[in-house]
């Protein structure tokens, strides 16, 4: 660093604040001196900047399943409002183990790192994040709310999704009646949608076909085998099925295409996923957007790593609903996936 300041005519600090990025310096002499450490071969060795600092430059992202579209298209989101800072986006998964949860927590706080972003294992508790609140890393939880953990939630509008996607069923396609399919038994957002969905169906006068509520993984496959069973039992099917999340109504999907027997049913999805264009029929879906819901839960951990509480901007994530074929709509390819 003496070497580049003597170099360019600057302080070492003025060299130092530079390399860690800091918006103390102009972005022009940012420039000139990451370009005369490259000249020089030097690298900035950002471990052990972070020794002088009480945190590191490194955000958890703490996911139940990393295979998940949800949590791969947040964690890009996170990613992207996270780097704007310099900050790393260090990923893992719990596998839905509380106690699994409890060891990647106690590693990311042990490491010093700037702030975690965590989706919650099923059946986490308040006392379960208690050494979050003794250690006061900065933390935002995403998806899956915790009752009493007094921490900043960034979620889904559900009330206004499943309005959203019922409101076009009926005026749109006329429906009657109308299932919820899948999803974890013990998850929060299931349980909160699938009694939206049954209030709304009460309000409007039509049938809550329950045979179809049925729980399932959150994989495709899932979804499919919980379907294609339920479809041998020779059951009648509802005019349109609201799947918990795209991933389960692809799977749904499939089941109808092989053992809907001539039956049909309109079918919707949650979450928006772009992969919904590629089924067969291609996936009616609520957008959710994951990513912006990722990119949220990064400024709000900014904003509390400064000492500001992060307010939720509800309004920037509204559900918006993407018509295809898997409802009765046309597919317009020039505007089929909205987001």
């Amino acid at each position: 660093m003496l070497d580049i300041a003597r170099s360019l005519g600057v302080s070492v600090s003025t060299v130092s604040l530079a390399l860690g990025g800091s918006d103390l310096v102009a972005a022009s002499t940012r420039e000139r001196v990451r370009n005369e450490a490259d000249r020089l071969g030097y690298v900035y060795n950002r471990r052990a900047a972070d020794l002088r600092k009480s945190r590191r430059n490194v955000v958890g992202l703490v996911v139940p399943d990393i295979t998940s579209p949800f949590a791969s298209e947040a964690a890009l989101g996170l990613q992207d409002s996270s780097m704007l800072q310099h900050h790393i986006v260090a990923l893992s998964n719990t596998r839905e183990k509380i106690d699994v949860q409890t060891e990647i927590l106690t590693a990311l706080i042990e490491e010093r790192a700037m702030g975690i972003v965590l989706i919650p294992a099923l059946g986490t508790r308040s006392e379960d994040l208690e050494l979050l609140n003794r250690s006061k890393v900065p933390t935002v939880l995403m998806n899956r709310d915790v009752p009493g953990s007094r921490f900043s939630f960034v979620g889904t509008d559900d009330s206004a999704l499943i309005e959203m996607a019922l409101r076009h069923l009926v005026e749109v396609h006329k429906i009657r009646s109308a299932g919820y399919f899948g999803g974890l038994s013990d998850a929060s957002p299931r349980k909160n949608r699938s009694r939206l969905f049954s209030a709304y169906l009460r309000r409007a006068g039509l049938v809550d076909d329950k045979t179809w509520n049925i729980t399932t993984g959150p994989r495709p496959l899932a979804a499919f085998q919980a379907a294609r069973e339920r479809l041998r039992s020779d059951a009648t099917l509802p005019d349109a099925i609201l799947c918990h999340s795209d991933s389960i109504a692809i799977g749904l999907l499939r089941a109808l295409a092989i053992d809907a027997r001539g039956r049909s049913c309109a079918v919707v999805g949650i979450d928006g996923l772009s992969s919904g264009l590629l089924t067969t029929p291609a996936l009616t879906s609520v957008a959710v957007f994951p990513a912006r819901m990722g990119a949220q839960a990064g400024r709000m951990l900014l904003a509390e790593a400064s000492g500001r509480h992060g307010a939720f901007d509800r309004d920037s994530l509204g559900p918006q609903l993407i018509q295809r074929e898997s409802c009765g709509c046309q597919l317009d390819l020039a505007d089929s996936d909205q987001r």
